[in-house]
């Protein structure tokens, strides 16, 4: 968060297989909002889910956008092999 309380908030979400971020993807940034609205459609390619993989994740993870290092607000993980 910004000093302000303040953030400039965007989303980063990817696939995780086995241990590895794939199609790594981002929303555009929301800036000074506490309450983000993205309204965003992303498309992933689940070609993945047809190799025999153990793990495979949609995971989201909310960030604040910094001049330094960007801060992570909040995540979630959401187990695909769960859901096919």
């Amino acid at each position: 968060m910004d000093m302000m309380d303040d953030t400039d908030c965007y989303c980063q979400y990817y696939l995780s297989t086995d241990l590895k971020k794939q199609q790594v993807k981002s929303t555009k940034v929301i800036e000074n909002s506490l309450n983000p609205d993205f309204n965003e459609e992303q498309i992933l390619d689940l070609k993945l889910l047809e190799r025999e993989t153990k793990v495979c994740k949609l995971c989201i993870v909310v960030k604040d956008k910094d001049v330094m290092v960007d801060e992570d607000i909040g995540f979630i993980y959401i187990d695909l092999l769960s859901i096919f």
